[in-house]
Order: structure tokens, then sequence, then C-alpha cells
């Protein structure tokens, strides 16, 4: 994955049923005269304005937010950006419906949290959680998209936008305390399923069942000893095409 765009990301595989990511970055409204890359979105050590993307090594932390509001949508959240003179949508993804959504390339300099957008990855899910519960599919797609980020950049922040310092705000709504640990035990899993002790468990486990059928078809008193028998007789067409016997 190149590390001067970071557009049409992928999601990475977990048990949590979520939707395909769309980037839909192209198809949101925009302000007439630039875009976050091109609007000069901080200063420099001489204090001249500039613009452009951050570095991919600058991304260190993500600010999970709602988007404050009921029946919201990334394309109303650009229109409100836009009326107030900015170049339109703030955030990388939102999230919708249980549909993750990338909004901006997840490297464009963009404001979501006051003096922390240098190094911020800003993630939103749709609606306003100080009023509504965060649904299961609203939390699984927050969830996949976060484990998605800490593969993209290892190690990376997982902040409340209430969190940061000088934020004064309720933003997101929802436990960030939760989400962390529910991450961090999502990761674990997902990491010891990619081990090589998760296949020998499997294996492990294969063996066993095998082990366990062949004890039964030897048993003249099971009374399941046919059934037995037939399903060991099942693996040898996959047997004999592996050439293994």
């Amino acid at each position: 994955m190149s590390r001067i765009t970071l557009r049409r990301i992928s999601l990475i595989n977990t048990p949590l049923n979520v939707p395909p990511i769309r980037d839909i970055t192209d198809q949101l409204p925009r302000h007439p005269s630039y875009t976050w890359d091109t609007f000069p979105t901080r200063r420099d050590s001489k204090g001249n304005a500039i613009a452009g993307k951050r570095k991919f090594e600058d991304s260190k932390a993500v600010a999970v937010h709602h988007t404050g509001v009921i029946g919201g949508s990334p394309v109303s959240h650009a229109n409100y950006k836009i009326r107030q003179g900015l170049p339109g949508n703030p955030y990388h993804i939102q999230i919708v419906k249980g549909q993750p959504l990338q909004t901006n390339d997840l490297l464009s300099f963009t404001y979501g949290v006051g003096n922390h957008n240098d190094y911020t990855i800003h993630v939103a899910v749709e609606g306003d959680f100080t009023q509504q519960p965060l649904l299961e599919v609203d939390r699984n797609a927050l969830y996949a998209v976060l484990l998605t980020l800490d593969r993209i950049f290892p190690n990376i922040k997982i902040l409340g936008h209430n969190e940061f310092s000088g934020a004064k705000t309720s933003c997101p709504g929802f436990d960030m305390n939760r989400v962390r640990r529910d991450v961090e035990a999502l990761k674990e899993t997902l990491e010891y399923q990619e081990s090589p002790n998760s296949d020998r468990a499997r294996a492990y486990s294969i063996a066993e069942r095998i082990l366990d059928l062949y004890n039964k078809a030897q048993d003249e008193n099971f009374k399941y000893r046919d059934e037995a028998i037939r399903k060991l007789l099942a693996t040898e067409k996959f047997f004999k095409e592996q050439g293994w016997i």
C-alpha cells in the first residue's frame, strides 16, 4: 500500500460480518476553490501557511467521533463545512448504519480535533450517542475499521474526541474504554488465528476427530458404527486426490 496516498483501503478479515468499506470521497460535495489537500491547513516553522498531505509516519492516533446529529449523512456534513468556508467533509472514515465509508484520503490533513489534526485520523459514527445507543452493527463496523487502521499504522493510539487535551465535548458519546478493550481482545484473537499455534491446534483437533471415528468404527457394540464408518470413508476421495493413500 502506498505511503503517499491512502485511498480505497480494504478492511482486514474479522469475525464481525461487516460489509466492505466503500470509498465515496470523489462523490462528496467539495468547496469550489480548494480541497483538503490544497487548503492551507497549518503553518510551517516560519509561520507560513501550508497545505498538503501528512507524511505516513506522522499518523499517530485515531480520533473517534460521533457526528452529533440524528439523520445526517456524509453529504450533509460536507455541505455544512463548505458553508463554513472549509473544503468539505472533515472525516476520513464515516460509519452509516453499519456501512463503513471512506470519505477522505487517510493522509489528508483535515480538521476534527483542535490542535491535534497534524497526527490524527478522524473516524465518525453517524448519530448522536448522547441521545441514542450505539447499535451493534455500528459498533462492529467501528471495530473493523479500528482493527484495519491498527494494521496499516502499527501501534496507533485510539482516543475519543473528548479524550484529547483541550477538547471540551461529549463526543463520541459512548464508552471509549470498552471500545479499546474490545478492539484489543479482537486483535489478540486475530493474531492467534494467524499464528502457527492456531494451525497446530486445528490439526490436532482434526486428528482427534478422525481417531474418534476410527475407534467408534472398531466398536461392534456402538449403535452408530455404520455412520462412523461412512464418515471415515468420506475422507478417502480427498486423501487419494492428494496422493496421501
